[in-house]
């Protein structure tokens, strides 16, 4: 009698190599993109605000997302535990107050060059103009984290599955935060000019990550889970 011939394993797809679908937009969507980074650039070229500014406010939201991934998953995982409104209320702040933290960190982290040259080129790093913008960034920042808390509250995904989803986005945040922080301090050297052509290149890399979401995704390692 012949052998049975071994049956091969069937090949499975590990869930963090699968490449994500490609995201058509709509005309509508992709010029709401546009607007909303181009916009803040129109006020460097065309109203006078600092170039300086807005570079380090890029990275204060870059940080700031990063961030707010992290809270927004150690939230879901605590759904349920708190006893009463107050400890809610306890834990949204305590959870606020780390997000800041880290918020502060990465910005420290990715822009301490940036704040360096805005001192010592515009001696005005620490104004009322960029304060009002990094609270206007963080209040902008808040409804976005509250829709994904109840997103992820309501779809009850474990602890992988977010992990697989959120871990390519932090990686994507991480590397656009990383090229500011090596390629603005070139420009830099070229006085007022060079950080305006810095904004007009970050402009259009944000514009091209947000436009082409699922080519920035495959940069990103495959999701390991512990």
């Amino acid at each position: 009698m012949k052998k049975k011939s071994k049956d091969k394993a069937p090949h499975i797809e590990t869930p963090g190599r699968v490449p994500p679908p490609h995201r058509q937009f709509s005309p509508i969507e992709k010029t709401g993109i546009v607007l909303r980074n181009v916009v803040p650039l129109l006020g460097v070229l065309f109203f006078g605000h600092s170039a300086g500014h807005f570079v380090l406010l890029c990275v204060f939201n870059l940080a700031l997302t990063i961030a707010g991934i992290g809270v927004v998953g150690i939230a879901v995982s605590q759904h349920g535990n708190y006893v009463g409104n107050a400890d809610r209320l306890a834990g949204a702040c305590s959870l606020l107050v780390v997000g800041l933290g880290i918020a502060a960190m990465l910005t420290g982290l990715f822009g301490w060059a940036i704040a360096v040259f805005i001192d010592i080129s515009e001696h005005s790093l620490f104004d009322r103009e960029l304060f009002w913008s990094a609270l206007s960034i963080l209040l902008c920042a808040l409804p976005e984290a509250w829709r994904q808390y109840s997103d992820d509250v309501h779809a009850r995904l474990d602890e992988a599955q977010r992990k697989r989803r959120d871990q390519p986005i932090v990686f994507v945040h991480l590397l656009s935060a990383g090229l500011i922080f090596v390629y603005t301090p070139y420009a830099f050297g070229f006085g007022a000019a060079g950080v305006t052509a810095a904004a007009i290149a970050i402009t259009a890399m944000f514009i091209f990550r947000d436009l082409h979401p699922d080519r920035m995704r495959r940069l990103a390692p495959p999701a390991r889970l512990s």
